[in-house]
């Protein structure tokens, strides 16, 4: 290997060694606490000079994130219920509301002369321009 080639792979090899991360990616995102209340990098060894690893800090944890899961879940389904409910309220409206619409299409309001074809009802005392600004008259309800 001759000076030029030694070079090229020194230079490679120290770009390399600041690329690798210091640490293991399991280690930096697995924290755990020590008896004595320091924290360490998990892993084999963790802890091994501050009295071990505190199990009840480990298990604590688990329980915090086990009982956030489950709040979650809780307020999940509050939500579907509270959206449940607000579509059925809001169909039995629709429904109420189409009812009413087909029973006054039906009869026509109270003094109404003609229906228009814009679905209006004209109370024009005379035939003429009646229903004039709503498409025409479709049907006469009185003579």
């Amino acid at each position: 290997m001759n000076y030029k080639q030694s070079f090229v792979l020194a230079a490679a090899l120290s770009i390399a060694a600041f690329a690798l991360p210091s640490t293991p990616a399991f280690a930096k995102s697995h924290t755990v606490v020590c008896k004595d209340g320091t924290t360490s990098a998990g892993g084999r060894g963790a802890c091994s000079g501050h009295g071990g690893v505190n199990k009840a800090a480990k298990s604590a944890k688990t329980e915090a994130k086990k009982t956030e899961k489950k709040v979650e879940k809780k307020v999940e389904k509050k939500t579907e219920k509270k959206t449940e409910k607000k579509t059925e309220k809001a169909t039995k409206k629709a429904a109420e509301t189409t009812k009413k619409a087909e029973t006054s299409a039906a009869s026509g309001p109270e003094g109404a002369t003609a229906h228009c074809k814009d679905g209006t009802y004209s109370h024009a005392k005379s035939h003429r321009g009646a229903c004039s600004k709503h498409g025409g008259v479709a049907e006469w309800l009185k003579k």
